[in-house]
């Protein structure tokens, strides 16, 4: 059981292979954790949004505020949930430079620049920033965003939920901003569409995404269905394109039907506020208008490592207890590396990982673990 894995305060088994069909499994240690019911080292965690690696200390972003956590297993608050100067609401994305910890507020709607971990040294304003926006802080104190014209007319217009499923195209563009400058317009990514209904919109189980990832000033963009990935400069605009040697496949129908069945279970939360609320009839008019894609989905989530290594996750059958991820460097093999599937992924560093799990109490606990190369 994952779970009774995690506890076992010693380490988690990994299974690592040379893109093979029979990974080696190794022993890997738990460094540190954080959190937890049990936690003795000053970190009550809930609601983890975000983390970097700033050298062998780790910058955790949660509700009620800003953490610097140390490899033996201390944890430190610099910022708290308010906002006055220092303070922070809603930290949903943050990035390390040096000694600089770099972290947008998309609440307040600005960047905040704090050195070491201590109280802030400079902070600049994004008015023009939307918080249903999502927006990665640079390291020359602009920002990346990720703009959906299609989803802003529609929260914008009056009355946008109606009845049925209505289908809306949908592009992702990708614009880089400084304080008080027009964007630059680095990309468009074109997306699947979504659904628009009386409960909000959404995705099809089973088709096309696009999975994205900022790390530093470099953004990953993936197709759930291709084994190809672009990682891109954020300044320059250099591409470094790679792949996977997983093949697409037709879509077994047994697989989307549990994917089907997952979906329509779901309860609709918004962005993280107020109380679930169901949406069973909506998901399945989203399910019957767009039918059952040709080729399965090969990938759910796409992390881009502080070292430039591309992680994806393979899609598996819902209620699993693994997690099966395609590892690709431009310096080794490709490799595979299993993890429980109760853990949710912050950030990778060359031989470390930051992730977080949740346990029957819904009590987050954080862990940073070793990654054997």
């Amino acid at each position: 059981m994952p779970r009774l894995l995690l506890r076992a305060a010693a380490s988690l088994l990994l299974g690592i292979s040379a893109a093979t069909p029979r990974p080696a499994y190794a022993q890997i240690d738990t460094i540190a954790r954080f959190g937890g019911l049990d936690d003795a080292g000053g970190l009550v965690s809930f609601q983890p949004y975000a983390a970097a690696f700033m050298g062998d200390d780790v910058v955790l972003s949660q509700g009620d505020g800003l953490y610097l956590l140390s490899a033996d297993g201390s944890a430190r608050q610099f910022s708290a949930r308010g906002e006055g100067p220092g303070d922070v609401q809603f930290v949903r994305e943050l990035a390390v430079f040096g000694d600089s910890i770099l972290a947008f507020d998309i609440v307040q709607r600005r960047l905040t620049i704090f050195v070491g971990g201590s109280r802030e040294i400079s902070t600049s304003s994004f008015p023009d920033v939307a918080a249903y926006h999502e927006a990665s802080p640079l390291s020359d104190g602009s920002i990346v965003t990720f703009y959906l014209p299609d989803l802003e007319r529609l929260v914008r217009s009056p009355g946008y939920r109606g009845a049925g499923a209505v289908v809306r195209p949908d592009s992702l563009f990708v614009r880089r901003r400084a304080p008080g400058g027009d964007p630059t317009l680095i990309g468009v990514f074109q997306m699947s569409p979504r659904y628009q209904t009386s409960a909000g919109t959404f995705f099809a189980p089973g088709h096309e995404r696009l999975l994205r990832w900022v790390d530093g000033d470099h953004l990953l963009v993936a197709g759930s269905h291709a084994s190809t990935f672009v990682v891109l400069d954020l300044f320059t605009g250099e591409r470094r394109n790679g792949s996977t040697s997983l093949e697409p496949r037709p879509f077994d129908p047994r697989l989307h039907g549990l994917l089907v069945d997952e979906f329509v279970s779901q309860e609709q939360t918004g962005l993280g506020f107020g109380s679930p609320r169901p949406a069973t009839e909506a998901r399945r008019a989203v399910v019957a208008a767009a039918g059952r894609p040709r080729l399965a989905p090969l990938f759910d989530r796409a992390v881009l490592a502080q070292s430039g290594e591309v992680w994806l996750r393979e899609v598996d059958e819902p209620g699993g207890s693994i997690d099966t991820w395609r590892v690709v460097s431009t310096a080794t093999s490709e490799r595979v590396v299993r993890l429980p599937s109760d853990l949710v992924i912050r950030a990778i560093r060359a031989d470390r990982i930051v992730a977080t799990s949740r346990d029957e109490f819904d009590v987050s606990t954080v862990f940073l673990f070793s990654v054997p190369q």
